[in-house]
């Protein structure tokens, strides 16, 4: 049951970064960026996409 509900979340994630990575092309490069700064990226455009829908 652990290894069904862990499989169904990794896949939703995934799926998740990449929808966010064909949406906001800074995501989809290489990440040149500190880390504090790649977590602001993705921060912001999670609310970014969740304003817009």
């Amino acid at each position: 049951m652990f290894n069904h509900m862990h499989s169904s979340l990794r896949s939703c994630i995934k799926r998740t970064f990449g929808l966010w990575k064909r949406r906001w092309r800074i995501l989809y490069l290489r990440p040149c960026y500190s880390f504090h700064m790649q977590k602001d990226i993705v921060i912001a455009s999670k609310t970014l996409y969740n304003y817009i829908h």
